[in-house]
């Protein structure tokens, strides 16, 4: 079987068999997985007319190490994480429609965090975070709350996809230089960790490209990004993903002895963009406590 055939069966109805074998070995989760999709609010407010969203668990979807039952509780998980972690009753209308989890206006332009449910993924299990330039995205991530024990002892998140949207290279630039010389890449990491702070999640597991889905699916795809961006935010190489701490952390940094005063800035930069996005994402979560976290060395 070659690392590509679960794509192509998927898509191709010469190998029906193989999805429906998938389904029958897997019945009685996707059974639970569908039952807690019905009951959910998650499930009663997003429309499932396309049943391909439904059946994702048939793919390597988010890594290709994942068994088909781990990529169902996943799925599954999304649903008790909203309506467990999120009292409010609109809080999935907020995510269709994008909350905004930070804007400040630069001289590059407004620029903003936006939380999402995918567009075309609805059904899937995860959730996306894009940076836009004055409404223009630049660069998107795509992250799922992951069941402990699936990769990791506890809870935690997966980053199944990180992208810059193609013919941006210019505006991208432009905004990082406005921003403190923080990348949009680099400011989703950041949100993303803001959002597993305030829900008490303590790792954040990237990919690896040789367990990354798209890479083995598109040829003409760069491998090497994935493990650069994961190592660049402290992510130690673990059982085919990168384990980033959820912690904003400048240990991994070291320091240019030309760039002391720049690195202290955006460090300071970097931990106020964590500290907004973390205290208003809060407002929305169930029980949630204030932590204390040390702030970063000003050396």
């Amino acid at each position: 079987m070659s690392r590509g055939f679960p794509f192509f069966a998927f898509q191709n109805p010469e190998h029906r068999a193989y999805r429906v074998a998938t389904m029958a070995t897997h019945l009685p989760s996707y059974a639970v997985y569908y039952l807690r999709l019905k009951q959910s609010r998650y499930g009663r407010t997003i429309p499932k007319g396309d049943p391909f969203f439904e059946r994702k668990f048939v793919t390597p979807y988010l890594a290709m190490s994942l068994t088909p039952r781990a990529r169902l509780s996943i799925q599954t998980h999304l649903f008790e994480t909203l309506d467990g972690r999120f009292p409010d009753g609109d809080f999935v209308d907020r995510l269709k429609t994008g909350l905004v989890l930070w804007r400040a206006a630069t001289d590059a332009g407004e620029q903003t965090v936006t939380l999402r449910l995918p567009f075309r993924t609805m059904l899937e299990g995860d959730l996306l975070l894009e940076h836009a330039l004055d409404g223009a995205v630049l660069y998107r991530f795509s992250f799922a709350f992951v069941p402990d024990g699936v990769v990791g002892a506890r809870e935690t998140v997966i980053i199944g996809g990180s992208q810059g949207v193609y013919g941006t290279a210019c505006l991208t630039r432009a905004a990082a230089r406005a921003n403190g010389e923080i990348s949009p890449a680099a400011t989703l990491m950041i949100a993303l960790r803001a959002i597993c702070q305030a829900l008490g999640i303590s790792e954040i597991y990237g990919v690896c490209a040789d367990n990354q889905p798209v890479v083995h699916s598109q040829a003409d795809h760069n491998p090497g990004a994935y493990d650069a961006l994961w190592a660049q935010h402290g992510g130690v190489p673990q059982n085919g993903f990168y384990v980033m701490d959820a912690q904003l952390s400048d240990s991994a940094q070291s320091i240019d002895s030309g760039h002391k005063s720049r690195t202290r800035r955006k460090r300071r930069l970097k931990q106020a963009i964590l500290a907004e996005i973390r205290a208003g994402f809060a407002l929305y979560v169930d029980n949630y406590i204030t932590p204390v976290y040390l702030p970063i060395a000003a050396e």
